[in-house]
Parts: structure tokens; sequence; C-alpha cells
């Protein structure tokens, strides 16, 4: 595939939906101009396209308005872990400058990707997740966001787990050293990724975790022996 006339380029097919992503990142210059854009499908050989080998053509106009159309923030959190039972929405971030008309959402799933429990508010953009024991695993969608003719995408991750092990913030069955190490990277040094799930890491089952969770953890592991969140109530 190729952009044989207008600006831009083709740099994402995703099979088996066929979907063609053209992108451009429009200049000052580009505000008040309608410029026509034109993609060829078609085979490749040895990096060179040769007109006999196009075997279709979209062409379509894009007009450049002053106000740049919504996008999803790049720094925006996309992963998230879950445990059963517990209500999970997953929100977008949004860089909007009043660009009208208002976007609407949608998602699609990657091949080998299973559609996660739930519902996708079409006008926040936010998925409402609650998984059962049956629905532990792993779970990528890609959110569109469209506006108009306008439209961005972004992928998203929720780890599911059925059950949470106090302290085990690795997730891996037992209480160590390991776990010692991730909660100081993320409290102080990362900050990222968060407990395996994050109640996981509540060991003092305040509600956070914070510095108090990572003092209990020291503690049972190395002065009283006490199992994290016995003292819970």
């Amino acid at each position: 595939m190729s952009v044989t006339q207008g600006p831009g380029s083709v740099d994402q097919v995703v099979p088996p939906q066929d979907f063609v992503i053209w992108r451009y990142q429009p200049t000052a210059e580009d505000t008040g101009t309608t410029v026509p854009v034109e993609i060829a499908i078609g085979d490749q050989l040895c990096g060179d396209w040769t007109p006999d080998l196009i075997t279709d053509r979209c062409q379509f106009y894009v007009k450049f308005g002053s106000s740049p159309p919504p996008y999803f923030d790049p720094e925006q959190k996309q992963v998230y872990v879950t445990t059963t039972g517990e209500q999970l929405n997953v929100s977008p971030k949004i860089i909007d400058s009043g660009f009208c008309p208002s976007p609407r959402f949608s998602y699609f799933l990657e091949p080998g990707n299973p559609d996660p429990p739930g519902y996708l508010d079409s006008l926040t953009g936010t998925f409402h997740y609650q998984g059962t024991a049956a629905d532990t695993g792993h779970y990528y969608y890609l959110l569109v966001m469209q506006a108009g003719s306008a439209a961005d995408t972004m992928g998203f991750s929720i780890y599911h787990y059925d059950q949470a092990l106090c302290g085990d913030v690795t997730h891996n069955g037992t209480v160590d050293v390991a776990d010692l190490t991730w909660l100081i990277n993320y409290l102080f040094v990362t900050f990222d990724p968060p407990p395996i799930p994050m109640a996981a890491g509540d060991l003092d089952c305040g509600g956070v975790v914070d510095v108090s969770d990572l003092t209990a953890l020291i503690d049972a592991e190395f002065i009283s022996f006490t199992p994290p969140c016995a003292n819970c109530q």
C-alpha cells in the first residue's frame, strides 16, 4: 500500500478487518485548505510499486480547520489490573480543543484476543469491566475515537486475577524479597508497574498502597514475621 497522491503515509494494516490507517501531522500552513488523498492498494515486489500490480484505489478529501480534532493523551495509563468482584472503569484521557462534532467511541479486538466482559460507553469511551473467576486472564482492546471524519486509536490492557494474596505484589504465589523490591520500585523509583493486583500491596488494609504498606511488609519479612494483613479488621 502507498499514498500515490497527497500528503501522509499508510503505516498500519490490521488483519483480518483490513483496516488501512492513513496518518498525517498537519502544519499551520494547512489551515483552511482542502487536499485530495489517494491510497493505492496492491502487491509489492522488491520494494517497488508498478501500476499493473495495483488492485484498488481509495480516494478522499481532507479539510484542515483551525481547531485540531481530539486525540488520546499519549501519556495516559494503558495497563490496568483488577481482581474478581472489583468494578474497574477504564477511562481514556482526551486532548480536546473544542472540535465539533463531539467524539464517539467504539473498540475492536485484534486476532486472538478475547472480548473483555463488560461494556463500552460510546459517549465517554469508558469501558466498564467486572469479571467473574471464570474471566481470569489478559484482555487487550483497541479503542477508537471518531469525531466527524477524524479518528484516533489507542490500545488498553486489562489483567484480571481471581484472588489477591496479601503481600504478594509480584503475583508469583509467595511473599518474599522480590515483593519488597517491587514495592520499593513502585513507591520511589519507577512508580510502575503497580502491585498485581493493587489489593495485594495494601498490607495495612488502609485502602491505598503507600509507605505504611512498605513498612508492614518489612515487618512481616524481617522483624515480627507476622503474616501480612493479619492485623486487618
